[in-house]
């Protein structure tokens, strides 16, 4: 009796190699989790941001709507240094593009029904600078600027000590109609954008970046 009680215990146990495998299943589970989660959250931060992107647009029409030119401030039809990081604490976050952005937002928001939009949004979606004084500028679903871009496109020549957008290694300047080398000729039909640097928060990286007319 005794001999089958302690066999049955025995029975009962788990061996190293049952548990190992059990461990395994459990990471396996977790890692597809994880990995279907983070696709989501994307998928999610994408698509909020394209909804600013059709705030911004909204705006803009309003704008020219109501007879007023918009213009990159000064009046410039770019093209435009791409910003590197505009991440907290990102070299660009206050830089040159993105203070630009801000008098276009100024320009478009003078505009009372345009007032109104930027007082919907709430300023937690507005850029705030270091001081706790809100902008204009929208921010993207990663809490990152949103940046005009005239029609001469995102991107300079880095011969002529530009800044281009780097894609799959290679340099280029995004316009609206598509991307083209840095000193091309920029297309009589391209129009000016808003542009968010996407997950990474860096424009100069350009894969993971966003832009209003893709929408």
């Amino acid at each position: 009796m005794g001999l089958r009680k302690a066999a049955a215990v025995k029975r009962r146990g788990f061996t190293l190699v049952e548990m190992l495998v059990t461990v395994s299943i459990i990471a396996l589970l977790m890692t597809i989790a994880i990995a279907a989660y983070v696709r989501v959250s994307k998928s999610a931060q994408e698509r909020q941001t394209r909804a600013t992107f059709e705030i911004l647009k909204l705006m803009a029409g309003n704008f020219q709507d109501a007879g007023a030119s918009l213009k990159f401030t000064p009046a410039y039809d770019g093209p435009i240094d791409c910003p590197g990081g505009v991440i907290e604490q990102g070299l660009d976050r206050f830089g040159a593009a993105v203070m630009n952005t801000n008098d276009v937002m100024t320009q478009m928001r003078s505009l009372p029904r345009n007032g109104k939009v930027v007082e919907s949004v709430g300023q937690d979606k507005l850029l705030k600078d270091s001081v706790g004084t809100y902008s204009f500028v929208m921010l993207d679903a990663w809490h990152n600027p949103i940046i005009y871009v005239p029609k001469g496109g995102l991107g300079t020549d880095p011969g002529g000590g530009g800044k281009p957008v780097m894609i799959g290694g290679q340099n280029y300047r995004v316009t609206s109609t598509g991307k083209i080398a840095p000193n091309a000729v920029t297309l009589p039909e391209a129009r000016a954008f808003w542009a968010s640097a996407g997950p990474d928060g860096d424009f100069s990286k350009g894969d993971d970046n966003l832009y209003s007319f893709e929408n």
